[in-house]
């Protein structure tokens, strides 16, 4: 009978040399000693020592010699490759919690940026470098040669999807608390800057949005949604005009990231005081020194703690292998400074 090696048996190995069990340069339990202790076959045993023998725990001797234990863990254990950009800060803080998380577990990342229309072609060279996993943003679905795993990260995936792994920030309720919150401030003049994705019924956060408008039955609410470049500072110089055209005693401009929240509140101070008492700006990210410099209301995603939960859940992968089900894990959002959002015409700050 062919026995399958048994994942609980490797781990409590694994966890026994990192305990220093047996410290190295010592012999290690033979396959006959592992069978008669976990009641497996000997070719089980064997395969269990190979394996270990492969992650660089134990060497074998000269024949007849077993197997004698190289260090209690090895360092690094593993390479993992981490597809994106550091040239904005969101991304970084992200690669920050996933170097720590990873450092911590003895695996050690590599940022790699390849343009878009090479990334297949580097992809398929994976099957002869050494990373063992893969952690990617913004590049979109990933696909990587057999037994290399992916979890992509801030990568919204429909339920159908059967074959992607995503870690992702809460994003549907941080939407909806914030715009929670904009209602209870007294809001009702609300307008949507988008450059992100195209289109109010996309992606999570949006979704939350125009449900909260729905149910306050905030009037014309497909046409609040203005529509701007990503990563084009000059956006919100074209559309802030559209919005006060449309909506000209607008009292909210809600934002799907930090940045464009930065973008539309410097357009309206270049337009005065007065623009600038009627109306608050909410933004969506993890860059609280900027919300807190320019008191701007906005939800936090945690980035780093984002990068560090997908830089575990990747190393449990290429350690115990992959999950039956796609893995969809969610981080916790943050709302920060709400008192900003009391911040217009016709209504007191609340102290």
């Amino acid at each position: 009978m062919n026995y399958s090696i048994t994942p609980e048996i490797i781990r409590t190995l694994k966890t026994e040399l990192a305990e220093g069990r047996y410290p190295a340069g010592s012999r290690f339990p033979s396959a006959y000693e592992l069978a008669d202790r976990f009641r497996i076959t000997r070719g089980t045993a064997s395969r269990a020592v190979d394996a270990l023998v492969s992650a660089g725990f134990l060497e074998r001797l000269v024949r007849g010699g077993g197997t004698r234990v190289l260090q209690e863990e090895p360092f690094p254990k593993g390479q993992i490759a981490f597809l994106g950009t550091v040239k904005a800060n969101y991304s970084s803080e992200v690669l920050k919690g996933a170097t720590d998380c990873a450092l911590l577990k003895k695996y050690v990342i590599t940022l790699l940026n390849p343009p878009p229309q090479y990334l297949q072609h580097y992809l398929d060279m994976f099957r002869s470098m050494p990373f063992r996993g893969i952690l990617t943003m913004a590049y979109g679905p990933v696909r990587a040669p057999e037994g290399i795993p992916v979890i992509h990260i801030n990568q919204e995936f429909p339920d159908s999807d059967t074959v992607c792994h995503a870690v992702n920030s809460d994003n549907y309720g941080g939407a909806s608390r914030m715009m929670k919150k904009i209602l209870e401030a007294g809001h009702r003049e609300i307008a949507f800057f988008l450059t992100d994705v195209i289109g109010w019924n996309s992606g999570e956060r949006n979704r939350a949005f125009t449900v909260l408008l729905r149910e306050a039955g905030i009037p014309h609410w497909k046409e609040r949604f203005f529509y701007g470049s990503n990563g084009e500072p000059r956006s919100a110089e074209y559309v802030l005009p559209q919005i006060l055209e449309r909506f000209p005693k607008v009292s909210a401009i809600v934002t799907e990231n930090d940045n464009d929240a930065l973008f539309m509140l410097s357009e309206i101070q270049l337009r005065g005081a007065a623009l600038q008492k009627q109306i608050v700006v909410t933004g969506f990210g993890g860059l609280s020194h900027l919300s807190a410099r320019m008191e701007f209301a906005t939800v936090d995603q945690q980035l780093e703690r984002l990068g560090q939960v997908a830089a575990e859940k990747l190393i449990q992968m290429i350690e115990d292998g992959p999950p039956e089900k796609p893995l969809r894990a969610k981080v916790e959002t943050r709302l920060l400074n709400m008192e900003c959002l009391r911040r217009f015409s016709g209504r007191p700050e609340k102290h």
